[in-house]
């Protein structure tokens, strides 16, 4: 990892540490696998993600979103469509949205890759499936 990357890196993983105490209305979603593992998931995406030209990005079974969010804050030529069959996941992902304001992260997709229909209604068919 570069160090233009890596200063990216730490800044957006401060962003995406909500604070210990926070209001019940705040319905970001935090997730210890998501700490232990931003930076192993950069360094072996990072390098065919940065040289990638405008391309649509979507995570499988976001969970949180802070996979997607943290992808989107570094790779700004991408859009990230994050997906989870969770509603209160889906929710929690948009407040991340709304709290990092990234235009390239998308709106996510209510998606169950176990259903036998399973097909996203709201994305763009994705370059690439993380």
């Amino acid at each position: 990892m570069d160090d233009t990357l890596r200063a990216d890196f730490t800044r957006m993983m401060a962003k995406l540490a909500p604070p210990a105490e926070r209001p019940e209305s705040d319905l970001r979603q935090d997730a210890p696998t998501f700490h232990r593992n931003a930076q192993a998931i950069l360094e072996a995406l990072g390098p065919r993600l940065r040289g990638a030209t405008p391309a649509v990005l979507m995570e499988i079974g976001s969970g949180t979103g802070q996979h997607a969010a943290l992808l989107a804050g570094l790779f700004p030529q991408l859009e990230v469509w994050p997906s989870d069959p969770d509603p209160r996941r889906r929710a929690g992902i948009e407040a991340w949205r709304a709290d990092l304001g990234l235009a390239n992260l998308r709106p996510a997709v209510d998606l169950d890759c176990a259903a036998p229909d399973a097909a996203p209604d709201a994305a763009p068919d994705p370059v690439g499936v993380v």
